[in-house]
């Protein structure tokens, strides 16, 4: 039953808000329940400057908010008519829920894709393009990708992966980092640590285990240990980190040929 009353299942706030401009979030500005009872909510945090951010509005909701709370701002990209008899707005985008996450049709799911794009100068508007989402109905009429074109990302993506970092890392030690030939050439030396045990080693775990199972965590633990590189500045840890990586790396050289001849076999194709 839909009784249009506000109820506060989660709320999680940073110890002291009282001297930050917290923005309330609302794609849909209707009733104005529920943007009232999270301004108050907020403000019994000891919140004092409070801007109220929506995609859409009524003006019942508008009217509720102001009158509730006439301290806050509100901003709207776009203000529709008014309230239906459910509490919708008119002409509005629906339900923020259904058009976020999916309405279910019978045979497919419909979705509503908004945007905000500057029409002129100082004036912008907002954009509604329907969009449908057919059900599939014979899974038998999808054609596989064929096996060249799976080869061919999957190695393009092995060395991709390789050069995408190695091509710079010239600059980034020398200009950026200011090292020197000792500690870059450190940190370069990891590829050929990591490359005399851990080729072999994982192919061992390969053998005991699916090729591609191992090949794809490697390059999943290889990508989260990059992320982290950014954040070392000495040149000593950087080697470790990245040492780190290069053991994560360096099997997978040997494990994409293990994979690509396993698929060429499994296709009669050896």
């Amino acid at each position: 039953m839909r009784t249009l009353v506000p109820t506060e299942y989660y709320a999680k706030f940073p110890a002291d808000i009282s001297d930050t401009v917290v923005m309330v979030l609302d794609p849909m500005l209707a009733t104005g329940g529920s943007a009232s009872a999270a301004i108050g909510a907020v403000k019994k945090r000891g919140a004092v400057t409070i801007k109220l951010v929506c995609i859409v509005g009524a003006p019942e909701g508008v009217q509720r908010v102001e009158n509730e709370h006439p301290d806050v701002d509100i901003y709207l990209a776009a203000l529709d008519s008014h309230l239906n008899e459910k509490g919708y707005i008119v002409p509005g985008l629906g339900d923020a829920g259904d058009r976020l996450f999916g309405q279910l049709t019978d045979d497919g799911v419909l979705l509503t894709v908004f945007s905000l794009f500057q029409n002129s100068p100082g004036t912008i508007v907002l954009k509604r393009i329907p969009c449908y989402i057919r059900r599939l109905t014979n899974p038998n009429n999808i054609r596989a990708m064929g096996l060249k074109g799976r080869l061919i990302i999957m190695n393009f993506l092995q060395f991709f992966m390789w050069g995408a970092w190695m091509m710079t890392l010239g600059h980034y030690g020398f200009v950026e980092k200011q090292w020197n030939g000792a500690e870059f050439g450190l940190v370069f030396s990891t590829m050929g640590f990591a490359s005399l045990i851990m080729p072999t080693l994982f192919g061992i775990v390969a053998d005991k285990w699916k090729a591609n199972y191992v090949y794809a965590i490697l390059h999943l633990m290889f990508g989260a240990t990059m992320c982290f590189l950014p954040l070392i500045e000495a040149p000593l840890p950087f080697f470790w980190l990245l040492l780190l990586a290069m053991c994560f790396y360096m099997p997978t050289i040997g494990l994409n040929n293990s994979v690509a001849f396993r698929l060429l076999k499994s296709e009669g194709k050896d």
